[in-house]
């Protein structure tokens, strides 16, 4: 037991916890909308809640994105995984909207403290040399729940119902926590502020905007790379909001059939992890960000001009593989900008301006499909994401500067 709570195998232990989580979560979270279309609730009503989603994880980061900085990793990972344990049990038994939009908004809450908290624990972890290879690993594991959670959504749904994707996740999120509770070792870090951890994430909520703005003004061409993941952010999510869901109006695809577009999907970004940590160690940070932005675009218009379900099923891969790219690439960009020390609140940061960006997508996206047409808003999107690319340079060029 000592050896498994070895504080060095943290990462190991709070990267499975949020795996195992993870797969619970992907079981509704890839066919939300066709969940959402089948409960009876309008295009852009479904827009909403999946904004309202990214809108409470977003603020959750912003406010409480370094509380592990503070208080240490295990309590606000733990906590997350309770919470959402007993919001997703609740969730799949309401058709009420107010209710459903409270516990999906708690939902992005507990995604927003505990996703900074995971992921500065396992960069910190990790050496420098081959950082990007071990984040890539990492990475492996989030996708690995989005792989088998779009894979096996649509037949839970199709054969039990829908609701048992949501009671699944909530035993799988209860598991997790005993797995941190249990195996995680707290190390290096005292309570700030005195008092008890709701005492510190409160002293941290409320200094969190003037931090945050401190912080960019340090750090200038950490404040452009953040605009870039914002715009990045709005135009993939106008992209790709309605991706389960044009599969299933667009082709008339069967729920399990769109659960397979969902799960190809995400076997892309299961395949590309490790590579891609291996070239962000090659070619760096920058290049794989780029490269990210730019082969987005064509992947998410394919979507809709894809006349076949193979066919929507190799671009689905194909997507899946180019979003592999930025998640390894990020954290090495941003470690080296703003140092190792600061990885919480520039994990917090980075997350909080990602949603930003994001949360704008799903709303505009009803309603443009709404007015405009289903295929429309996979064009908009697209264009829209290349738009990233100017602060992404302006910000590689204040950093070359810099160092």
């Amino acid at each position: 037991m000592e050896k498994i709570r070895d504080p060095k195998r943290n990462h190991i232990v709070y990267g499975v916890s949020d795996m195992v989580t993870g797969i619970g979560e992907s079981l509704w979270g890839s066919i939300l909308e066709p969940y959402l279309d089948f409960v009876g609730f309008e295009v852009v009503t479904m827009g909403f809640l999946r904004t309202l989603l990214m809108f409470s994880q977003m603020m959750s980061s912003l406010l409480l994105g370094n509380l592990s900085d503070r208080i240490g990793r295990k309590a606000p990972i733990a906590f997350s995984f309770a919470a959402s344990a007993a919001a997703s049990l609740i969730l799949g038994y309401t058709r009420n909207f107010v209710v459903f939009a409270f516990l999906i908004s708690i939902i992005g809450f507990m995604n927003g403290l505990r996703k900074p908290s995971v992921m500065a624990a396992v960069a910190e972890s990790s050496p420098r040399e081959g950082r990007g290879a071990a984040i890539g690993v990492f990475q492996l594991l989030i996708f690995t729940p989005l792989l088998f959670g779009s894979m096996f959504g649509g037949m839970v749904a199709s054969f039990f119902g829908y609701q048992w994707m949501f009671t699944i996740h909530s035993g799988l999120a209860l598991l997790s926590t005993l797995i941190v509770v249990v195996f995680s070792v707290e190390v290096g870090r005292a309570f700030s502020g005195g008092g008890s951890s709701l005492k510190t994430a409160g002293l941290v909520a409320f200094e969190s905007l003037p931090n945050t703005y401190a912080f960019l003004k340090r750090h200038r061409s950490y404040a452009f790379l953040m605009a870039a993941f914002a715009v990045h952010g709005f135009g993939f999510y106008i992209g790709v909001t309605f991706w389960a869901l044009y599969a299933s109006k667009g082709l008339l695809l069967a729920i399990a059939a769109v659960g397979m577009v969902q799960t190809v999907r995400f076997i892309g970004l299961w395949l590309g992890a490790v590579p891609a940590g291996r070239l962000t160690d090659k070619i760096g940070g920058w290049a794989m960000i780029a490269l990210h932005i730019v082969l987005t675009t064509p992947t998410t218009i394919f979507h809709v001009l894809m006349p076949s379900y193979g066919l929507m099923l190799v671009n689905s891969f194909l997507a899946g593989l180019v979003g592999a790219f930025d998640g390894p690439a990020r954290p090495v960009v941003y470690a080296k900008m703003v140092g190792e020390e600061n990885m919480g609140i520039a994990t917090g940061i980075t997350d909080t301006f990602i949603m930003m960006g994001r949360m704008g997508g799903p709303i505009i996206a009803g309603l443009i499909w709404s007015s405009m047409g289903s295929t429309i808003p996979f064009w908009i999107g697209g264009i829209i994401n290349m738009f990233s690319m100017i602060p992404l340079i302006i910000s590689w060029r204040l950093d070359r500067r810099m160092a």
